[in-house]
């Protein structure tokens, strides 16, 4: 027998479901420019539906719903870089190229992957360019791949990443040096050494 809350949980289903089926691959693929691995951006853009199913019932006027899933998945991984920040777990760059495509054992490119130079001169053009950075900053330590991520990749600002971390200025300031470092250390081995 059908009954108000029977109708209304009806209708919640459906809604959700069109929202994974129209919304999930957009939210993946953002998603997979912020995280170094698959399962984790899966996991974020399924906490992101898991969310936005106990705010709509909360919330009936939800306006754009990309708009609005976008907003819950940038807090989302906002809320990733955090707890990776409060609970670090290291990856080096070794073991995110595990399928040993790019990088021989020493750490050097393979003469048959090593990308040539850029027609147009601007390296952010170059996908192959950014893939190595973004190799780069994902093997950075967890402390300093979270700001990294939360300053570059977000475009936080510094006073609110410094909040929501629980940082003073001064120790935010020399994760950012340190891992400016590194990330040269690292391009210079894996992009700029011929």
């Amino acid at each position: 027998m059908l009954n108000a809350e029977n109708i209304d949980q009806s209708i919640e289903n459906k809604q959700i479901t069109e929202w994974v089926k129209t919304h999930t691959k957009p939210l993946l693929a953002y998603t997979m420019t912020k995280v170094s691995h698959r399962e984790t951006a899966e996991d974020i853009v399924q906490l992101v539906f898991e969310n936005a199913l106990m705010a709509s019932r909360k919330q009936k006027d939800i306006g754009s719903v990309k708009g609005w899933l976008f907003s819950i998945l940038k807090n989302k991984i906002a809320d990733h870089f955090r707890e990776q920040y409060r609970h670090p777990s290291h990856h080096s760059l070794e073991e995110l190229n595990e399928s040993g495509d790019f990088f021989d054992e020493n750490g050097n490119w393979k003469s048959e992957t090593r990308p040539g130079q850029t027609e147009t001169g601007h390296l952010l053009d170059d996908p192959e360019f950014t893939n190595i950075l973004r190799r780069c900053i994902h093997a950075l330590p967890p402390r300093m791949n979270a700001v990294v991520q939360l300053k570059y990749m977000d475009d936080r600002e510094s006073a609110l990443i410094i909040e929501e971390l629980g940082l003073s200025a001064n120790n935010f300031w020399q994760l950012i040096h340190r891992a400016k470092l590194q990330l040269r250390q690292c391009m210079e081995k894996h992009w700029f050494k011929n």
